[in-house]
């Protein structure tokens, strides 16, 4: 199994992988809005398109620099999914999905990118697929409510925290299959994050907590503007 490595916050490697990653961001969703219709679908379409390929790509890769691992290199971390469903969603936009890449996209990216915890190791091409990764995972929901104008449904918070339970069950049984440890279920990640509270299990039940609150968090500025319409 691949050792999980780190970077130091706020070093050097930190400060280039996060305002590279924020201000491709920042430069994208500007442009989408300055944009027409049919230009921004292009650009939705071709963001689609990268989160796709890049999500292929990263298991070819591994591959064929001798990386691969059945314990660390399957697309089973939920940024894994999220990056999976942020690919779909740029041609299919179906309402769950953008909810899902909303919820589970923005705040999964929020911590990976503070706390960056490189799965798959950090040399060469990693180092920049993990900003690829969790910049597009950020991206792709800004851009759908920024530049498109999607918007969470009333209590989708709580019914995206409850599909997110059924990606638990399928990563916690393929741990237990082949004594892995994705999405942190058997031992807690290395990161230095305040939402890591205790040892197994009871860290996992703050990373749960800590994941409704976000959710209703992100949820909150678009309840207000609904009870201003009803």
């Amino acid at each position: 199994m691949i050792p999980h490595t780190t970077i130091e916050i706020f070093g050097s490697d930190w400060w280039l992988g996060n305002i590279s990653t924020i201000a491709v961001i920042i430069a994208i969703i500007f442009f989408g809005k300055q944009s027409n219709h049919s230009t921004q679908d292009k650009i939705a379409k071709l963001i689609g398109a990268i989160s796709l390929f890049r999500w292929i790509f990263i298991q070819l890769y591994s591959v064929y620099v001798d990386s691969w691992s059945l314990q660390s290199s399957l697309p089973l971390q939920m940024c894994s999914f999220s990056s999976l469903f942020c690919g779909i969603v740029m041609f299919y936009r179906k309402q769950e999905f953008y909810e899902f890449v909303y919820y589970m996209g923005i705040a999964s990216a929020f911590h990976s990118l503070l706390t960056p915890e490189f799965t798959m190791g950090n040399e060469g091409y990693f180092f920049f697929d993990y900003y690829l990764n969790h910049g597009t995972i950020a991206l792709v929901p800004l851009y759908l409510t920024l530049v498109m104008k999607f918007r969470p449904r009333k209590y989708s918070w709580y019914s995206t925290f409850l599909f997110a339970q059924i990606l638990l069950i399928i990563a916690g049984i393929t741990n237990w299959l082949i004594d892995a440890n994705y999405m942190y279920l058997c031992q807690k990640p290395i990161v230095n994050n305040p939402f890591v509270m205790g040892e197994w299990p009871w860290y996992i039940l703050s990373l749960q907590f800590a994941g409704l609150l976000h959710f209703f968090l992100l949820y909150l500025p678009f309840s207000v503007f609904q009870n201003k319409d009803t």
